[in-house]
C-alpha cells in the first residue's frame, strides 16, 4: 500500500534548479501523523529559525520533508502520514503535496 498524492507547483515553470536557489519562507504540514499541524515561518530578520518541541512531534520528519522536496525525491511522502504539506519560498513560489488516500501498487 502506498499513500498516492497530488502535487501543486505555484509556479514552477524554472524547475527543481529554481527551488533550490531560493530561500525557504514557510514550511507547513497538516494532519502530521494524524495529530499534528505545524506551520514554521522561515523568514526571521535575524535569519535563523530553531526548530524545537518534544521528541515525537514530527521536527526531523518535517526537516526531511523539505530536503525531499528540494532534492525532487517525493518518495518519502509515500511513507509518512499526512494530509498536506506546502513550502513557500521568498520569490514567490510554492509547493504543496495532497494526500489523496492509498492506493495499492505493485
Amino acid at each position: 500500500m502506498f499513500t498516492c498524492l497530488k502535487a501543486f507547483f505555484v509556479p514552477y515553470r524554472h524547475g527543481i534548479d529554481k527551488l533550490r536557489a531560493n530561500a525557504l519562507k514557510k514550511i507547513a504540514v497538516e494532519d502530521l501523523f494524524g495529530i499534528f499541524d505545524h506551520e514554521v515561518a522561515m523568514d526571521r530578520p535575524e535569519g535563523v529559525t530553531i526548530i524545537h518541541g518534544p521528541n515525537g512531534f514530527g521536527k526531523t520528519v518535517m526537516l526531511e520533508m523539505v530536503a525531499a522536496t528540494v532534492q525532487g525525491d517525493l518518495d518519502i511522502f509515500r511513507s509518512i502520514p499526512f494530509r498536506e504539506f506546502s513550502v513557500e519560498f521568498d520569490d514567490g513560489s510554492s509547493l504543496r503535496l495532497v494526500c489523496v488516500g492509498t492506493c495499492d501498487i505493485r
